[in-house]
Parts: C-alpha cells; sequence; structure tokens
C-alpha cells in the first residue's frame, strides 16, 4: 500500500495560533482563553468542520481529538512519538508545530481536571500545564539530531569520507528553548538555574567525552559533544538577548546575580553586561567607576603578578566591604542625630540640654595607623573612627564649647547602641581657635 503525506498545517483549526509565537512569549490570560476550542470543547485538541474538512483533517481530528480511544492525557504520549519521528526526518516545519500541538495537549489535561470550577482555578491549570510541558521539552530536546549529513548536496545515511555536518531543525529548537527559558527568571531557584545551564548547554555544549565539570548542570554534561551551528548559535543568544531586555531579569542587581554562574560562554556574558549597563545607565556607569577606584590597589598587584586574587582574599575584601557599610549606615545616623534636618530636637523628650544641635562642618574619617611608612585601616572588630567638627569662625568660645559637650553626649549615647566603635572627637576653630578633644575607646585600647 502506498503511503500518503500530509503539512501539519492542514490540520490546524479555524483560529488556533501557537502559543509558542516569538520563540516562546507567553501571551495574556485573556490570549490563553481564545485558544480555548470554539463551543467550551475542553477535550478537543483539534477542531475541524466534519462537512467542509478533507480526508487528512478528518482522520487527523478523529484520531487526535478525546474519545474512548484516546483521552487527552495520551495526547502526549502520541504527539511526542510523532514530534520525534518527524525529528529523525529532518522535517523542520512539522516537528515544530508538533510542538505547538504537544503543548495545546498539555492545556486540555489540565483543564479537563478542572471543567467546571472558577476562572482562577483555570489560570492555574495554565501555569501547571506551561510548567509540565517546559520540563518535557527539557526532556525531548536532546533527543533531537543535533545535524544532518551533507556530501555533494546529497544527504547520506551514513557518515564517510567527504561529508560534512550541518545544522538541523532550527526552528523547532528554538521553539522549544522558546518555552524552556521562561523558567529562567529574576532570582537564581533551582528551577530558574536549571533553565539558565539549559540554554548554555544548548548554545556551546562541551567537548565529547568529558566528565561532568565543577558548576555544569546534567543537561550540560549530556550535550557533550553535539554539534551546533553558526547559525543556530546566533538564533540562541539573540533569544537570551531578547528574554534579559524585558523584566523581571533587567535589573542590575538580578543580573550580577547570574553573572557570577560558571562555565558561561563569553558570548552570553555579554550580553549580560550590555543588559545591566542598559538598565543602570549612567548612573549604574559612575558606581561602577567609584567601585574601580576603591579596588584599584587590587587591580594593580593583580596586573603585577600577571594573575587573579585568590578567592580567599577576594571573600575577606568582601566582608570587610561589608562591616564598613554597615559601619557607614551607623555612622550615618548618628550624624543625622547631630544635625538634624529642622535644625533643632525641641521636640524631642531625650534631648540633651538647652540644645542638642551640633554647628559647625562635621567630618568622618576612618582611622589609620603608620607602620614602616604603609598606611592600614583597621576593620572587621577594630573599629575606629575620628570624628571632627570645624566650627564657624565666628564662633564663640562659651559656644564652642559647648557645641563639643552636645556632640561629646551625642556620641555618648549612640554607643550605647554602638559599643564596638572607638570614636576620636575633635571640635576645632571658631574665634578662640579652640582645639578640643575627647576619646571614646572599647577597653582593649583605653
Amino acid at each position: 500500500m502506498g503511503s500518503f503525506h500530509y503539512h501539519i498545517r492542514d490540520l490546524e483549526p479555524t483560529g488556533f495560533q501557537s502559543r509558542l509565537p516569538a520563540y516562546g512569549q507567553e501571551g495574556s490570560r485573556q490570549e490563553a482563553e481564545r485558544l480555548r476550542p470554539q463551543g467550551g470543547n475542553m477535550k478537543n485538541l483539534i477542531e475541524v468542520d466534519p462537512e467542509k474538512a478533507n480526508l487528512h483533517q478528518f482522520l487527523a481530528a478523529h484520531l487526535l481529538n478525546a474519545s474512548e480511544e484516546i483521552t487527552p492525557a495520551q495526547h502526549s504520549r502520541v504527539l511526542t512519538r510523532a514530534l520525534l519521528a518527524a525529528a529523525k526526518a529532518h522535517n523542520d516545519g512539522v516537528a515544530e508545530e508538533l510542538v505547538m500541538l504537544l503543548g495545546r495537549s498539555y492545556e486540555l489535561t489540565e483543564l479537563g481536571l478542572c471543567h467546571d470550577e472558577p476562572r482562577g482555578q483555570a489560570r492555574a491549570a495554565f501555569a501547571k500545564a506551561d510548567k509540565q510541558f517546559r520540563q518535557h521539552l527539557r526532556e525531548l530536546y536532546w533527543q533531537l539530531p543535533d545535524a544532518r549529513l551533507v556530501k555533494d548536496g546529497h544527504w547520506p545515511d551514513t557518515k564517510g569520507s567527504g561529508t560534512t555536518r550541518h545544522g538541523t531543525l532550527l526552528e523547532t529548537k528554538l521553539a522549544m528553548l522558546g518555552s524552556i527559558i521562561q523558567d529562567w527568571t529574576s532570582r537564581p531557584t533551582e528551577e530558574s538555574v536549571v533553565a539558565f545551564r539549559f540554554m548554555i548547554a544548548a548554545y556551546r555544549p562541551g567537548p565529547a567525552g568529558n566528565d561532568l565539570r565543577k558548576g555544569e548542570s546534567f543537561a550540560e554534561w549530556k550535550a557533550h559533544g553535539r554539534f551546533v551551528s553558526e547559525t543556530e548559535q546566533d538564533r540562541i543568544l539573540r533569544l537570551i538577548r531578547d528574554h534579559v531586555g524585558v523584566p523581571p531579569i533587567t535589573t542590575d542587581t538580578t543580573i550580577e546575580l547570574w553573572l557570577e554562574q560558571p562555565l558561561m560562554p563569553d558570548e552570553i556574558q555579554r550580553v549580560l553586561v550590555m543588559a545591566r549597563a542598559r538598565r543602570g545607565g549612567p548612573e549604574l556607569a559612575k558606581r561602577d567607576i567609584r567601585n574601580a577606584e576603591a579596588l584599584a590597589a587590587l587591580d594593580r598587584l593583580e596586573q603585577t603578578n600577571k594573575r587573579s586574587c585568590r578567592p580567599e582574599t577576594l571573600q575577606w575584601i568582601k566582608e570587610q566591604a561589608d562591616s564598613i557599610a554597615l559601619l557607614d549606615v551607623w555612622l550615618t545616623s548618628l550624624l543625622k542625630a547631630m544635625q538634624p534636618e529642622d535644625g533643632n530636637l525641641a521636640s524631642n523628650v531625650e534631648r540633651i540640654g538647652e540644645s542638642d544641635y551640633v554647628l559647625g562642618e562635621i567630618r568622618l574619617e576612618f582611622r589609620v595607623s603608620k607602620a614602616k611608612q604603609i598606611a592600614t585601616v583597621e576593620f572587621g572588630s577594630s573599629r575606629w573612627v575620628e570624628l571632627t567638627v570645624e566650627l564657624p569662625a565666628d564662633c564663640a568660645e562659651e559656644l564652642g564649647r559647648d557645641i563639643f559637650g552636645r556632640a561629646r553626649h551625642h556620641i555618648e549615647k549612640w554607643r550605647e547602641t554602638h559599643y564596638d566603635v572607638s570614636v576620636e572627637l575633635f571640635v576645632n576653630g571658631g574665634a578662640a581657635n579652640l582645639k578640643l578633644h575627647n576619646s571614646f575607646l572599647l577597653e582593649s585600647r583605653a
């Protein structure tokens, strides 16, 4: 008996559209609702007009739609087998549309369980179907042929002399990846990391025969040795670029979390760096310059030694930076108490003396000790700060001494909470050119 052939587009129901437009960008819930078969039939995968359908349409609708012979839960198995068969034949058009129908079958399965439930239940069903569908696609992806052999313009069955590998099933793979990437969200949760590492595996598989490398996912190990054409890589990179260009990935802080992922191709890193720069704008650039200036000595050290700084050293620097940032918050609270925005603390029941306002210019410096001409700042548990108040030039001596007392009382009260910070107080200047000093030291320094 001769075989017959048809294109899957002949089987599309009226009004049915892929739920994977633009490489898997999810549509609105209204669009999802629109994809329900007309008339509210929750069981049919394909809708055709039986009076106008041709033979292929009629048979497909009859065999695939739910009946006593096949249920929505069985759709995925039937369509998966068809998808793999189309992929083996390198029929990209049919395989791509089978991916779309496969996603629809997952929706029908979940919607069938909540047919008479409130609308909110239907939305939950769509979300569950999407999640299960993406998980299934991750399992199917590595079963697709990675390439097709070409020799003298023909497609040989086996690899031999003169054969070359060419990319295959490009649109099918992009449709699958467009759905899989939706699990890559702003935070590196387990599910999100799996999706991100999957995109890396699809973009640039490792060499064949390698063991699982540290930081590598199981999907990346399964991809070892697979062929990925340059065109395929360009399309995957474009997919990643589009994905990080919209919320919730696009904040500079969330992108920084992903830049810390190991074994990332340079091209993907550049996409993330550019997305971070676009999102952060000039303010982010200024902050990066400031941070680079703060670590300039470390950069010079690495250039001189021609090696990266040790991980332990970087970790110590991060810990000290956290300590300094916390101290900055504490000192800001002290300065606000000394010089409140309203200029006085008349309404504050905890006010000290007639006025608590510390008149003058306040300057902070971290205590620096010099040994062998090398300046070292004391960090961690050795927080030590110099607080200097420069009095106005016309400040009378009596007022200057009163301001010194106000500052001293503020620091004493502040250290009731922040007792592990040593403070050196200096009040200078004024009409009498005062030079007043008081130390608030830890017991080990007193």
